[in-house]
């Protein structure tokens, strides 16, 4: 099915960009058309729903697996981070997506609206 899906999504760029059948389509094609490869925007939506629990813009029960870290101190490292929750494997979509949202520099954390966020 990845294959396939794969297969069509750069067959659609090559049309919209009117290319040649095998043409290279890389993340420059995609951004030029204006979409983004499927990595790219799952990051978004995790990235996108952590946003949307920090800023209290969620149902409660989504709240339920995204805790954020307290301390009665500062650390550059502890700004707006969330604790990384136990699950059995970091490629769950609650792992991933907490250990990304830390990754990001405060500057990218702290900002005003969702829009200038994605």
């Amino acid at each position: 099915m990845k294959g396939r899906l794969q297969v069509s999504r750069n067959n659609i760029i090559r049309y919209t960009l009117n290319a040649p059948l095998r043409t290279d389509v890389g993340y420059k094609e995609f951004k030029f058309v204006g979409l983004l490869p499927v990595e790219c925007r799952v990051e978004q939506l995790k990235l996108g729903r952590v946003y949307n629990v920090i800023n209290d813009s969620v149902p409660e029960y989504m709240k339920s697996h995204i805790e954020m870290v307290h301390h009665n101190y500062s650390t550059r490292s502890s700004d707006l981070c969330c604790k990384i929750p136990r699950v059995n494997s970091f490629s769950s979509f609650f792992g991933t997506e907490i250990i990304q949202w830390n990754a990001n520099p405060l500057s990218v954390k702290q900002y005003a609206t969702k829009s200038c966020f994605k």
